[in-house]
């Protein structure tokens, strides 16, 4: 299995099931197809849909967005050979725009040491690079279209035959697959927005190293996305001075306005790199340092007192540095602070001008909230007005409705005690009642005790009998009557 120099090989070919369960299928998809798809339309769409497939499976498992087709040509041999039709392949992925040329990605812009947005690119150690600028435009629109214009014109020989060779399969150029550049950004997107484990201002090759990827890939990646005007509104890539590919968010992924970086970004990834580099150049003396003493006491263990001054000296210039280098990492980290604390500010000062443009569209007129109160007042009045009145003419209309003198009333209440009232109720209504002591209270006389047993209730069995008794008595009489 070869493993080209971009990290691709032949693995992710071989772990298809068609490449362990089916050689006649194998033999199919190795076999040369026409350049034209109108000659056999459903071969020809099982072909590229299979290599497309094994392309990008490919480039996805080496963790690339960009490849060379010589290379990927290599990986996917079988048995020494590639495939027929993969420069056909080649030709429409390019043709189609899934695949774009990596010197047709446009460069990030330069941010920051008095050039500003837009400027020039600039290589690492300051030299501005025009150069490079000028040939990605050439090439872009120059030297492509005229390659292009030329191939339409001048169809290579046996382009049209089965099975026809691309130049791709020799060429060096690198490609970028933009599905894989989206993904890669949709990835790194994630880690920013979902994760939290990309900061808002970072570098590229941090970021690349969170994503587990290669710095110049990622920034392909980046290029790719932004130059199809997909991501101007999650992020914008950008360079700084040295030439250090950066990448700045925004606040949000749903943001609609397109986001800019400025000097303040470009100065805050500086001082955050020289703060870095100060602290490592710290921490490196600081481990010589250590590293000195115990070289000057093993010294002085044998003796060797000169020996030991020189070492001695050496460590006095290296705690020197040490000290140096941490009052200035001290100071530029005072510096980032305080640059976060304004960002801070001119972020909560922008989010008190909404909350008071929000708060005086939802506020009242004053004017309006006192002449409504007035009116309220003046309707509550009138209200208690208009109760008293009610209340006034209903105490009228009862009175004028019951007026009737006392001596018709008593005359009335006679009557009704001399018509209604029983003679016993009335003589026991005039009954006084005599009040009885709570000390010593008197018991009114009762009828004694009876010492017999009470005689039985009658039943209604026994008032029949007696009765009938009666009656048999009386006709009995009457018969004695009649014969007398």
């Amino acid at each position: 299995m070869k493993r080209m120099a971009g990290g691709m090989d032949g693995s992710y070919l071989r772990s298809l099931p068609e490449w362990a369960d089916d050689d006649d299928e194998m033999d199919f998809y190795y076999a040369s197809f026409p350049a034209s798809r109108e000659v056999k339309p459903v071969s020809w769409d099982a072909k590229m849909a299979f290599w497309t497939r094994v392309i990008e499976g490919s480039a996805a498992t080496a963790r690339l967005v960009a490849l060379r087709p010589c290379e990927l040509a290599v990986a996917v041999e079988r048995d020494g050979v590639p495939p027929a039709g993969l420069g056909i392949v080649f030709d429409s992925l390019v043709r189609t725009g899934a695949w774009l040329k990596a010197a047709e990605v446009a460069p990030p812009r330069a941010v920051g040491g008095g050039g500003g947005v837009g400027s020039p690119p600039r290589r690492l150690g300051g030299s501005t690079a025009a150069g490079s600028t000028l040939s990605w435009l050439v090439d872009t629109f120059v030297a492509s279209p005229i390659k292009w214009a030329a191939g339409v014109s001048s169809p290579r020989p046996g382009a049209a035959a089965v099975g026809a060779a691309s130049s791709l399969l020799s060429s060096d150029d690198e490609y970028v697959v933009v599905a894989l550049a989206r993904k890669a950004v949709d990835a790194l997107l994630d880690a920013h927005y979902d994760a939290g484990l990309v900061d808002e201002l970072t570098r590229v090759e941090d970021a690349a190293a969170v994503l587990g990827m290669d710095a110049r890939q990622l920034s392909l990646a980046l290029g790719c996305v932004a130059q199809s005007g997909e991501g101007q509104s999650a992020f914008v890539r950008f360079a700084l001075p040295s030439g250090t590919a950066c990448i700045k968010f925004a606040p949000s992924r749903e943001a609609s306005s397109r986001v800019e970086a400025t000097e303040a970004d470009a100065g805050t990834l500086q001082l955050r790199a020289m703060a870095g580099a100060l602290r490592a150049q710290y921490d490196t003396l600081s481990a010589r340092v250590e590293a000195l003493t115990g070289e000057i006491k093993a010294m002085l263990g044998t003796g060797a007192r000169e020996r030991a001054k020189i070492m001695l000296r050496r460590k006095k210039v290296a705690e020197k540095l040490a000290t140096s280098r941490l009052a200035a990492w001290d100071k530029v980290s005072a510096i980032l602070d305080s640059m976060d604390d304004a960002r801070t500010s001119a972020e909560l000062m922008e989010a008190y001008k909404v909350g008071t443009r929000a708060l005086a569209a939802l506020s009242p007129d004053v004017d309006d909230v006192h002449e409504t109160l007035g009116e309220l007042e003046d309707a509550l009045a009138n209200q208690a007005e208009i109760d008293a009145a009610i209340a006034d003419s209903n105490a009228s209309v009862a009175a004028a409705g019951v007026e009737v003198s006392d001596d018709e009333l008593a005359a009335e209440l006679e009557a009704l005690i001399l018509g209604e009232v029983e003679p016993d109720a009335a003589a026991q209504s005039q009954v006084q009642v005599q009040p009885q002591s709570m000390d010593s209270p008197q018991l009114p006389d009762m009828p004694a005790v009876p010492s017999t047993p009470l005689p039985a209730a009658a039943t209604a069995a026994d008032a029949d009998a007696d009765a009938d008794a009666d009656a048999a008595a009386d006709a009995e009489l009457a018969r004695m009557l009649a014969l007398a």
